[in-house]
């Protein structure tokens, strides 16, 4: 896994992904902590590389 791209708007945060399976983008709250975000971005790579 690994993060490509990272945005931050308003309300949410957005994480561009690579994975072996490709690219995937997720977003997670602005009140998320930083390392509750990153656990959270590095199990849905987990899942979207299934």
């Amino acid at each position: 896994m690994q993060i490509l791209e990272v945005n931050k708007y308003d309300f949410i945060t957005e994480y561009k992904v690579q994975t072996n399976k490709g690219v995937f983008i997720h977003s997670v709250p602005n009140e998320t902590s930083h390392y509750t975000a990153r656990e959270e971005v590095k199990l849905y790579a987990e899942k979207m590389s299934k």
